[in-house]
């Protein structure tokens, strides 16, 4: 999305149905994109839940603004509603999931002596 954002514009089923190509919007979506997934990365690499967690907040928002659309204006077409629960909302949950759940196995195996009052 950043680095050609015409391109995915173009090239990603269903976004051109949207509105017009706005360069400016696409871009900062495309970096939203990547801190949170450069945060859900470093989560998994260090096996800390919190930045997975964090990282996976937009994703998750992103995701509940797909359902409260489909809710107001229908599920999309087979093709569409295949590939945005495949590609949006199924990746939010897992990574929020994957992230208390690391977090949580991780507090278990911190003595309680370390753990913040």
């Amino acid at each position: 999305m950043t680095a050609m954002p015409q391109e995915w514009f173009m090239s990603t089923p269903g976004v051109s149905e949207t509105g017009p190509f706005n360069p400016h919007f696409v871009i900062d979506i495309g970096l939203v994109n990547l801190v949170s997934g450069g945060l859900v990365l470093t989560g998994s690499l260090r096996k800390n839940g919190s930045f997975i967690v964090i990282g996976s907040i937009w994703p998750l928002l992103h995701a509940l603004f797909h359902v409260l659309h489909w809710s107001v204006e229908g599920l999309p077409s087979g093709v569409a509603l295949a590939l945005e629960t495949i590609f949006v909302v199924m990746p939010a949950f897992v990574g929020i999931l994957c992230g208390f759940v690391i977090s949580r196995k991780m507090s278990d195996a911190v003595p309680s002596s370390q753990v913040w009052p």
